[in-house]
């Protein structure tokens, strides 16, 4: 390991010009992937969902992060919680038959212990009988939380940054989308048999449009024209200048024809329709914003070579119930799935190839910084968390 950890250090200092890959066997050694799990993941902030999946008092979610089930819910006071989803009785996981919904209470089905939405425990029957049972020290443990313009974190760090403070530059770029207020319309699990770094790689550079998505993306956000904005440490930021095919998409549509997007979200400013922005808050949300929605992917690694990769498409109520916009939603989900399975294609085939005898680093384009920025996050964690 200590070879691998010289050379990530090494690809996170080189200069512009002498950018490359990280060494192959990042992507898939065992060793490798529990070291990087226990520097990255245990200590930052992750991905869990959005706000308007809990809309109401008992809404909840089942999530499960680095082996850790949790339940996201919304409690008695309709304050957002991250509990454990294990019974303080044996052990229990709690989860309910569907992974989201409404919800009065947590029962476990093992022995029925039960508890408040609070996580508080309500009632533990034939306990009377036990001289170490205490129920004010039974509650389901609560996981440090943060909510960032809608989107909730936990981190397992009680010592890690808060999320807020790294992202205040965020927060003023992004204003204009409102992304607290839009609702996720759709959201998919998908297959991504591969390593998570990968799968973030991927989705934060653009210049793989050239040849991923030639016939997709590249028509309407032209590789070559894309620049990386400065951004915080930890994070990542694209701007993809509209091209005049997505213009005159957008002409096609305000003329009554066609079915490209659903208006622009009121409020952005000519800047922000001028172009669409592709983000990351590493190491677990990437995504894009465009003039009518945001699409984002929550990106959880499971082993070092398996992912769960969940996909959120987040549009404004005051969109949905323009005219047409239900007629238009199916389609414009099919836009999304085309690029999607284009990206999903290509990473099973670079997934093999990395594992090839004949495999090694290679040179980064300078279209491809983001991939550098995502090596400089990962050398810092380790530099900080390392024995």
């Amino acid at each position: 390991m200590e070879r691998l950890e010289t050379q990530l250090h090494d690809c996170a200092g080189r200069p512009q010009g002498s950018r490359i890959t990280l060494p192959p066997e990042t992507y898939y050694d065992p060793d490798w992937f529990t070291l990087e799990r226990a520097r990255v993941h245990e200590t930052d902030w992750l991905f869990l969902g959005h706000v308007s999946e809990l809309p109401r008092e008992g809404s909840y979610l089942c999530v499960d992060v680095l082996d850790e089930p949790l339940f996201l819910v919304r409690d008695e006071e309709a304050n957002v919680r991250v509990l454990s989803r294990v019974c303080r009785h044996r052990g229990v996981d709690m989860r309910p038959e569907t992974h989201a919904g409404r919800i009065r209470g947590f029962v476990c089905p093992y022995h029925h212990w039960s508890y408040k939405l609070s996580g508080k425990l309500r009632n533990a029957p034939l306990m009377d009988g036990s001289e170490v049972f205490h129920p004010e020290n039974c509650a389901l443990p609560e996981f440090r939380h943060e909510i960032w313009n809608g989107f909730i974190f936990v981190t397992f760090d009680p010592d890690a940054r808060p999320l807020a403070e790294r992202l205040g530059h965020f927060d003023t770029r992004l204003s204009n989308w409102r992304l607290a207020e839009m609702g996720v319309v759709r959201k998919q699990d998908w297959p991504a048999p591969w390593n998570w770094k990968v799968m973030v790689e991927n989705f934060v550079e653009g210049y793989h449009h050239i040849g991923t998505h030639a016939r997709s993306l590249e028509p309407i956000w032209p590789a070559n024209t894309h620049k990386t904005e400065s951004a915080p440490a930890g994070t990542t930021m694209l701007r993809f200048p509209n091209s005049e095919d997505y213009l005159a998409r957008r002409v096609h549509r305000e003329a009554g024809a066609g079915t490209d997007g659903l208006g622009a979200i009121p409020g952005l400013a000519d800047a922000d329709l001028e172009a669409s922005l592709v983000l990351s808050v590493l190491p677990s949300l990437t995504g894009f914003l465009v003039e009518d929605r945001a699409y984002v992917f929550r990106i959880l690694p499971t082993g070092p070579e398996s992912t769960s990769l969940t996909t959120y498409e987040l549009i404004h109520e005051e969109l949905l119930q323009a005219a047409g916009a239900e007629a238009k939603l199916p389609l414009e989900f099919e836009m999304f799935d085309t690029f999607h399975r284009e990206d999903l294609a290509l990473l099973a085939q670079m997934t093999g190839g990395l594992k090839a005898r004949a495999a090694r680093q290679g040179a980064l384009s300078p279209f491809e910084e983001p991939i550098w920025q995502l090596q400089r996050y990962l050398s810092g964690k380790f530099r900080k968390n390392g024995a």
